[in-house]
């Protein structure tokens, strides 16, 4: 490296493309160049980083959003919840003269997915009756 004068040559000057820069380009560890000097060298990553940063915000924004999405009710369902919630707040004497004052909760749609009793009794193996027996806190007297 021969300097004259304190001008450092074309080839050893950083290749910052905004505007020339007189400064060396920076050496890496094994002895090579950089293309740019340490200053724009700093820049250059504090900007890839920031911008890594922002792209995660938006891609975990983006996410959130999806999930939301999928949790949202569509109409039909919101309304169904609505009828629902307005039929359970509703007062209902115990004993109706007739079926008239109900017809208007007919329109409820099914909800699907809720349990219904069986038809008929289900045998239950030894198995089956020690878990209840577990799950219920009970003591098995037979």
């Amino acid at each position: 490296m021969s300097q004259t004068n304190g001008v450092i040559p074309m080839e050893l000057r950083c290749t910052y493309r905004s505007k020339p820069c007189p400064n060396e380009r920076a050496r890496k560890r094994n002895g090579t160049l950089h293309k740019l000097c340490q200053t724009h060298r700093i820049k250059a990553n504090k900007t890839q980083r920031d911008m890594q940063r922002r792209l995660r915000e938006q891609r975990r924004q983006e996410q959130l959003e999806r999930q939301l999405a999928a949790m949202q009710f569509n109409g039909e369902e919101f309304q169904a919840i609505e009828l629902l919630d307005e039929f359970l707040k509703t007062d209902i004497p115990l004993e109706l003269d007739t079926d008239t004052e109900l017809d208007k909760w007919d329109v409820l749609p099914e909800i699907p997915d809720i349990p219904e009793p069986l038809e008929e009794p289900v045998d239950l193996n030894p198995e089956d009756i020690e878990l209840l027996v577990a799950l219920l806190g009970t003591s098995r007297t037979s």
